[in-house]
């Protein structure tokens, strides 16, 4: 085992190593979490490694420790760690801030972090909380705001990294406590599960209102008490392994929310005389091994790191869209966008669009076959012009990627119609097993994540291939952070331009509904009118008067389905 002195002459000629190097190697002895190094006061502490990135491929399962305020547990917290680190899963470890300002206690913690090993957070089980109705020029309310405040620069002078997430005691979840988190800098609060407190993988203001400074709320699921939440008086020998019930919640958790808050107790691990409990931390292996196969196991900084893209950007895109200053709105999408599909003439149409000054939306497919099928550096252009803006056709060429009580059938060609003809694929489903609420969120997180590094943008709308959906596909759509489903107007019941949920009913949580009102496939069956002026509401509503009347209305007349979704929404998709 190196010592801590070789590891600094290490990480400044062999920093790439550390990736390849088998887990430990680098680690400081294990009498540096029973003799911790004194704090100097030096320049600030530069972090080398970061814990591994999320990427969202599949949900998010967090480990987080909760240390105490003393030194007594510190040498079965350095043996969890190590156990994690062997396992190639990232910790979290939650450090109650210190009332002296003496943070010694956890400066055996700095080599794991420089390591990417570890994250840290705040734990505040130790803390006494706000009462109700305390304002913020109560002298409690600014001294506990100064205490934290304090914890989160001493932690990223000492640590490299300023921590943004609470593990929160659910006895003080008021309103008071939850904007003093805000007004500090929080990002993340954590809390035992409750459907009170309802939890989101959206930051939330008080009220459970989307707000961009509010808190994302993150369920803590169960307690790892040896493995999961068993009784400490059933003997190791009779116990289940893993626990069941916490397996069953962890499951249940990311098939409703996309992530999970395990709960470690270091004394659940400690013997009488406060070393290591051997026997105890092999079933907390066991149950490391066991989440692996439901979800990625990540930290709460690496997860933010992640959830917050979707919601900046890439700043280096400079784009040029044109202003929609509200009014009759007529939204241009054309579908099927992907690699090798008639990307000549995509091209070519997007070039009419681009020659009368007006944008389209490309619906693309984000993995047909399996494959990168939006990858075509060629769009990148028009992206940038503004004259193209991106949503997620899907994530395959399948039928009924959305519907999951549908009876399956591979995409045949179903008629002779020509806007089946086109852009139809032969290709198997997923089979109904597998077609579930959790395999398409993480589907569409994948491809929400995949355009956002490629394209720089993050999509806000999903236009739903061959119009088939459930509600279980809707809501793992809206799960997965978007904000426009769009469909045919023949296969949507409830248009929208207010957020509402599968029935149609207002959510905040919800997403708008912009129907296509007819698809140009059946131009060549239209009746035409005189040509009018979208640009000029009054030209539309003067042109819609005609189609206004019953007997006018016929399915094929491209005129009619537009004007009867202008009328009655305001906006409009062809």
């Amino acid at each position: 085992m190196l010592n801590k002195y070789l590891i600094k002459a290490l990480y400044l000629t062999l920093t790439l190593v550390v990736v390849t190097t088998p887990a430990c190697s680098l680690f400081p002895g294990g009498q540096s979490a029973v003799s911790p190094l004194k704090p100097l006061v030096q320049d600030p502490h530069v972090r080398r490694i970061q814990t591994p990135s999320y990427v969202g491929a599949r949900g998010a399962i967090i480990f987080t420790v909760q240390l105490p305020g003393d030194n007594k547990l510190n040498a079965t917290t350095d043996k969890i760690i190590r156990l994690f680190a062997e396992k190639t899963a990232p910790l979290d470890i939650a450090i109650p801030p210190a009332i002296s300002g003496d943070y010694s206690n956890y400066m055996f913690l700095r080599p794991y972090i420089d390591s990417g090993v570890i994250d840290i957070s705040i734990n505040g089980n130790t803390l006494s909380w706000l009462d109700l109705d305390t304002t913020k020029t109560d002298p409690s309310y600014i001294k506990l705001q100064s205490m934290l405040q304090q914890c989160r620069e001493e932690t990223k002078f000492l640590f490299g990294d300023t921590p943004n997430a609470c593990v929160f005691p659910a006895e003080y979840f008021t309103q008071e406590n939850y904007l003093l988190l805000q007004d500090t800098g929080f990002k993340i609060l954590s809390l035992p599960y409750d459907s009170y407190y309802n939890f989101s993988m959206k930051p939330l203001g008080w009220s459970g209102e989307v707000a961009p400074d509010g808190l994302f709320r993150l369920p803590i699921i169960g307690s790892a008490d040896f493995a999961g939440t068993i009784n400490k008086r059933i003997p190791v020998s009779t116990r289940t392994d893993p626990d069941k019930k916490l397996m069953g919640d962890v499951s249940q958790a990311i098939n409703d929310l996309g992530i999970a808050v395990i709960k470690i107790d270091p004394l659940a691990f400690t013997k009488e005389d406060n070393s290591p409990d051997s026997e105890k931390l092999s079933e907390l292996t066991t149950l490391v091994e066991s989440c692996r196969s439901l979800g990625e196991i990540t930290t709460f900084q690496t997860w933010h790191a992640y959830i917050s893209r979707w919601t900046t950007g890439n700043p280096g895109i400079k784009r040029v869209m044109p202003p929609y200053d509200g009014g009759t709105a007529i939204i241009f999408r054309m579908d099927d966008v992907s690699v090798g599909w008639h990307e000549d003439v995509v091209e070519a149409i997007i070039k009419i669009f681009e020659k009368n000054g007006v944008p389209v939306d490309l619906g693309i497919v984000s993995n047909v076959d399996g494959t990168k099928s939006y990858e075509m550096p060629w769009l990148k252009k028009y992206l940038e012009k503004g004259i193209i803006g991106i949503s997620v056709h899907g994530y395959d060429w399948t039928y009924y990627q959305f519907d999951t009580t549908h009876d399956f059938q591979s995409r045949t060609l179903l008629n002779e119609d020509t806007c089946s003809l086109y852009g139809a694929a032969e290709e198997q489903p997923p089979p109904k097993e597998v077609l579930t609420y959790a395999h398409i969120k993480l589907k569409l997180m994948q491809a929400r994540d995949a355009y956002l590094q490629y394209f720089g943008v993050v999509p806000v709308a999903l236009t739903v291939p061959t119009d088939y959906y459930d509600e279980t596909g809707y809501k793992a759509i809206q799960d997965a952070g978007f904000k426009i489903f769009a469909t045919q107007i023949t296969a949507d019941p409830h248009p929208s331009i207010i957020l509402v949920d599968y029935f149609g009913q207002k959510t905040p949580d919800g997403m708008y509904r912009i129907p296509t009102a007819t698809d140009v496939c059946t131009w060549d069956k239209c009746t035409w009118g005189d040509i009018f002026d979208i640009s000029k509401l009054m030209e539309i509503q003067g042109y819609c008067k005609y189609h206004a009347a019953w007997d006018n209305i016929v399915y094929n007349d491209f005129g009619a389905m537009l004007c009867g979704l202008l009328g009655n929404l305001g906006v409009a998709a062809i």
